[in-house]
């Protein structure tokens, strides 16, 4: 009879154990990260979402805004077409200026960019922003000189390079063991940016193209910004599921360089996307047409503080060379946050 009466109480017991061993992390961070750098290596094709809420400057000459992606890349991220929402305020002395714009954006490969606007406001009007130039895009795909890629928003896509460089410069904080992510298990951690880390990357990105590595210029730019986030590493193929970052001035450049980023992003689809499809038919732009964008000068400056360039988002990670691609199986979709 007591066995009978035990036996039940027993069975929760060992449910609620065992449960509880299931979320534990069953590999150590190093090695989770370790096996998402080569992972990375390996990830062809992804679809992805991706926010980014920016700020730069104050009063008068402040920039910020919310950027939305939803895309998909081909080729190892050589191949990129996403869909792009702007909301943004530029300050211009006394006045503040509401810029909202849609559009897509597909990059077949680095001599073939076609864009497509589908909306552009300004209020009140930015003498210094002339949207007559955007009328060439509205609402039709032109293919757009080589010289004209809008690296401002291409920076924002997660591909191999900025994922492998997410598993390679950062420093785990706190495990928080392994979650339940749509289905599939994933390794969570909270993680910081390792400027020494860092600054290897840089140092191995910039021999990996054959190009001088400026050490003092990198070491300073580095030091000028603190950033935290969070890491999702799916448990089973160690894909980067998804990627949170705040970065800010470190506490030396806070009051001369003011400014506020954080990104998110989410990958689904490892391997498994739809193809990058071009436009099947684009009018030319000219190269003498002026495309205007609104990257500014901070940010213009802020990406490339070394020979070796740099992308500021995301988080801070250097346009470094894809290693060779491989093949792996399908995941999920992407999450949104």
């Amino acid at each position: 009879m007591l066995l009978r009466r035990l036996t039940p109480s027993c069975a929760i017991l060992c449910a609620l154990v065992l449960n509880s061993c299931a979320q534990r992390s069953l590999l150590p961070p190093a090695e989770v990260l370790h096996r998402a750098a080569l992972a990375s290596s390996t990830l062809r094709s992804a679809t992805y979402t991706a926010t980014a809420d920016i700020a730069f400057g104050e009063k008068s000459s402040a920039v910020g805004g919310h950027l939305s992606l939803d895309g998909r890349l081909q080729d190892g991220g050589k191949q990129t077409q996403f869909h792009l929402i702007v909301t943004a305020h530029l300050g211009n002395g006394d006045a503040m200026h509401d810029v909202n714009a849609d559009a897509d954006v597909i990059v077949a490969s680095p001599t073939e960019i076609y864009l497509r606007v589908n909306s552009v406001s300004v209020h009140p009007p930015l003498p210094a922003f002339s949207l007559d130039a955007l009328n060439a895009f509205k609402d039709k795909w032109v293919r757009l000189p080589a010289a004209a890629r809008p690296d401002g928003a291409s920076t924002l896509t997660p591909d191999p390079g900025v994922l492998r460089a997410q598993s390679e410069v950062v420093t785990v904080t706190r495990d928080r063991g392994i979650e339940s992510i749509d289905g599939h298990r994933a390794y969570h951690y909270d993680v910081s940016l390792d400027r020494e880390k860092l600054l290897g990357f840089l140092r191995t990105s910039a021999a990996a193209r054959s190009a001088a590595f400026d050490e003092a210029n990198a070491r300073s730019f580095v030091s000028a910004f603190d950033a935290s986030g969070e890491l999702w590493i799916d448990a089973d193929r160690f894909f980067v599921d998804a990627v949170s970052w705040a970065i800010a001035p470190s506490a030396a450049s806070a009051k001369t360089h003011p400014f506020s980023i954080t990104v998110r992003a989410a990958l689904g689809d490892h391997n498994a996307a739809p193809p990058v499809s071009p436009p099947s038919s684009a009018e030319s732009l000219s190269p003498d047409v002026n495309v205007p964008t609104l990257e500014g000068e901070n940010l213009s400056s802020a990406s490339n503080p070394s020979s070796g360039s740099l992308d500021l988002v995301p988080p801070v990670m250097p346009n470094a060379p894809s290693p060779p691609m491989g093949s792996s199986s399908a995941s999920s979709s992407p999450r949104s946050f």
